[in-house]
């Protein structure tokens, strides 16, 4: 047997890269199994076997174009937060931008919101790119998917009247009604001062970001519909 030498001349900082990239996949190797690990270990031995049952039985052609579907929703997403960037003058390449995105999923998995921030640090780590800045598309972001969830609520609701109306009658009941009968003035209290404090953070979110392209288009829109 014998053993292949490295050469003399090697540079350190070669063999530090090596090592450090040795760690780096030993340690989230390490960390997917202890996850695993984690979420599966208050199974009894009747939900294991279930889920061996459905493992074996699976029909695994079909994560295929789930996978396809998923990654291209994560790369819309990079394409997004690069849109966002680039009225601040930074144009990151489309491969780190969805490498960070899909890494911020995996933090979120350790810590709740941990990803937004971490792909801010990792795409400031490969791009040059300011965090402070990046913080600030991170929020802009955060208020497009409050937009587009109010957005599908409505529509939803459009659609659905009659279910959502009835639906919403009666946990409105509910909700103000008291167990005697009378009406809970407290909670209607409580629940128009969370409204006019979202409505007042929404307002500063616009005022404060201003300079970032989507959300000063988001603005034109309100005006717009506001105005006519």
């Amino acid at each position: 047997m014998t053993i292949t030498k490295l050469p003399e001349d090697l540079p350190k900082d070669y063999m530090r890269k090596i090592i450090l990239n040795v760690l780096q996949y030993v340690f989230f190797l390490g960390l997917g199994i202890f996850l695993i690990w984690y979420t599966t270990r208050h199974l009894s031995s009747d939900e294991i076997s279930i889920m061996k049952t459905s493992l074996r039985n699976a029909h695994y052609l079909l994560v295929i174009p789930a996978m396809i579907f998923i990654l291209a929703a994560h790369y819309s997403r990079a394409l997004r937060w690069k849109i966002l960037m680039e009225p601040q003058g930074f144009q990151p390449s489309n491969s780190n931008t969805f490498i960070a995105v899909i890494l911020s999923y995996f933090f979120n998995l350790l810590v709740p919101r941990l990803g937004e921030v971490m792909k801010c640090t990792i795409l400031a780590r490969y791009e040059k790119t300011p965090v402070d800045k990046l913080i600030g598309t991170m929020v802009a972001e955060r208020a497009c998917d409050v937009i587009c969830l109010l957005l599908v609520i409505f529509i939803t609701i459009i659609l659905q009247i009659n279910v959502v109306g009835e639906y919403a009658s009666v946990e409105l009941r509910k909700l103000f009604m008291t167990k005697a009968g009378g009406f809970n003035t407290t909670k209607l209290l409580t629940i128009m001062g969370i409204f006019i404090l979202a409505i007042v953070f929404f307002r500063y979110i616009l005022s404060r970001f201003s300079h970032i392209l989507i959300i000063e288009k988001i603005r034109k829109i309100i005006r717009g519909i506001w105005e006519g």
